[in-house]
């Protein structure tokens, strides 16, 4: 039987102990909300911003690594993140990455949590291509950001209920009954367009390939 405390005890001796290094900086892992959609109202939402999370990232940081928590999913947001076709802007990357480091924390950047840019929607075909090229945009200015460290990604956040409630609900679409699975899938999947040569190791997070279906939020 595993006393608690002692998943986290393991962590620390494999850690230390000669062997490969954990790719996550501590057993448990925390996260803040960054949903960027428009909801089923119309109203274009900012979780990270609205949240006052993105005002006090350092002492949000401080506090998660004061927990033992040092591993810390951040949603990039790709409908803030490209305002126009292949225009991108990044500064949040940047920003947080910054925060991170400072902190002696790690990142697992999740590229879209929900939101789409304004001229794409869950099923154009145009998706699959242009994620590819956000999610390369982003790789490089992480890797600039940080570039002593291992990035992990979760491509598409919940990618699970994302397709069903793309699908079955008006939640994230004006088109329920239409299948969006495929594309979010091949987006997930497609290999970035023109990717940075990588200095270090990138992992991909498997949390972005399933999740529990539950029942449409209000969000």
């Amino acid at each position: 039987m595993i006393e608690p405390g002692e998943p986290v005890a393991i962590f620390a001796r494999a850690s230390t102990s000669g062997a490969t290094a954990p790719l996550l900086r501590s057993f448990w892992m925390g996260g803040f909300e960054g949903a960027d959609h428009v909801n089923g109202a119309g109203i274009p939402l900012d979780m990270a911003r609205s949240s006052g999370h993105l005002q006090r990232l350092d002492r949000d940081y401080a506090a998660a690594a004061s927990l033992g928590l040092r591993s810390l999913r951040e949603s990039v947001g790709w409908r803030l993140s490209e305002p126009a076709p292949g225009r991108f802007d990044l500064a949040r990357v940047r920003r947080i990455a910054a925060a991170a480091r400072r902190a002696e924390v790690q990142i697992v950047w999740s590229l879209m949590h929900y939101g789409t840019p304004p001229d794409l929607d869950l099923f154009d075909d145009r998706l699959i291509d242009r994620f590819a090229a956000f999610a390369a945009a982003v790789a490089t200015e992480v890797q600039e950001a940080d570039p002593g460290a291992v990035p992990i990604y979760n491509p598409i956040n919940e990618i699970g209920f994302l397709s069903w409630a793309a699908t079955e609900t008006a939640s994230f679409s004006s088109r329920p009954g239409a299948s969006s699975r495929a594309n979010v899938a091949s987006a997930s999947a497609a290999p970035p367009r023109a990717p940075p040569a990588p200095r270090t190791p990138t992992r991909a997070s498997p949390c972005a390939r399933s999740c529990p279906t539950r029942s449409p939020r209000s969000w």
